[in-house]
């Protein structure tokens, strides 16, 4: 099956190529997000990037297909997650504790597929202010954020018409779906989410799509760790040392309750990946700014924490009239 990059997508009523790209200096750039009519425009896009001699070049959401192109191209591939897939022939949505969980969700309300309109594009954009992680710097040029007409929104509206639960979908190829956002409030009930994938599931299985992405999970392998000296190698413990500000752990745990398959995921880039090119994207995807919110955050909680403390130390001795 030919597939893109993720959060590349196809577009069907597109002509021309769209390109997202980010630049360190003159010499270094990052394809992010691009769009295309056809597949025969994602490879006419590597041609040409080929011309640029003195041009690195970083592509990432790569599977094992688009590396093997892109290596016969003169890229290198460095391992820096996976991506759970759930296949439409495959009964993910079968297990009992998926079916109550979805069945606890539908309670609330219905999930719909919205069409595109200004008005819904900016119910996305206020609903994105009411989610759990609204507060916090936001991951950028890692996926589409924005409802466009060239994507689709799936919500769980309830009885009293409040958005619930939020998912953006992509196509990532002629016969593949890649969720983009998924998003809920803080209030949100459970199985929300889970059933507005189902809905997403079951449209795409009966449009004839293939396999529908539940997206990466970033910094997680399948048991094979590699060369210590090896980029994947030290991308995967520099995430958990950052585990504190992204739980991937817990991204992983909710995608996998859907039995996926697991496919390993790569940055590619031409030439040979190099630590400035780690700490490009690690900038330009604004993860960066993540962390020292979160940080910061710990050091608030925890001086709160000592002066509680010590405020209980200066109470207790003055109740004590032994």
């Amino acid at each position: 099956m030919q597939t893109l990059p993720l959060s590349w997508s196809l577009e069907t009523n597109k002509t021309e190529t769209s390109v997202t790209a980010k630049y360190l200096g003159e010499k270094l750039k990052w394809l992010s997000v691009c769009s295309f009519a056809n597949h025969t425009q994602f490879y006419n896009l590597i041609d040409y990037s080929l011309d640029k001699q003195n041009q690195n070049l970083i592509i990432r959401g790569c599977n094992r297909n688009i590396v093997e192109y892109l290596k016969i191209k003169g890229y290198s591939a460095t391992m820096v997650g996976m991506e759970a897939v759930l296949e439409t022939s495959g009964n993910h949505f079968e297990k009992k504790s998926i079916k109550q969980i979805v069945k606890r969700g539908l309670r609330h309300g219905s999930v719909i597929e919205l069409p595109y309109s200004y008005n819904n594009a900016q119910q996305l954009e206020d609903f994105k202010t009411k989610t759990i992680h609204a507060a916090e710097p936001q991951l950028e040029n890692l996926f589409q954020t924005k409802f466009t007409e060239d994507n689709s929104l799936y919500v769980l509206v309830s009885k009293k018409n409040i958005w619930l639960g939020a998912i953006l979908v992509s196509k990532n190829g002629s016969e593949k779906l890649h969720t983009e956002l998924i998003l809920r409030t803080k209030d949100s009930p459970v199985g929300v989410l889970e059933s507005i994938l189902e809905k997403i599931f079951s449209e795409a299985k009966n449009n004839g799509m293939l396999e529908l992405s539940l997206g990466e999970v970033p910094f997680v392998n399948n048991g094979n760790n590699g060369s210590i000296i090896s980029s994947s190698y030290i991308l995967r413990k520099f995430g958990r040392l950052l585990k504190f500000a992204y739980a991937y752990d817990g991204l992983y745990n909710f995608k996998n309750k859907f039995q996926p398959r697991w496919d390993d995921l790569y940055v590619c880039s031409k030439p040979k990946i190099g630590f400035e090119h780690l700490v490009f994207l690690f900038v330009k995807s604004n993860f960066h700014k993540l962390v020292f919110y979160k940080i910061k955050s710990k050091m608030k909680r925890q001086k709160n924490i000592t002066k509680k403390q010590n405020s209980s130390n200066y109470i207790l001795p003055l109740l004590d009239f032994n």
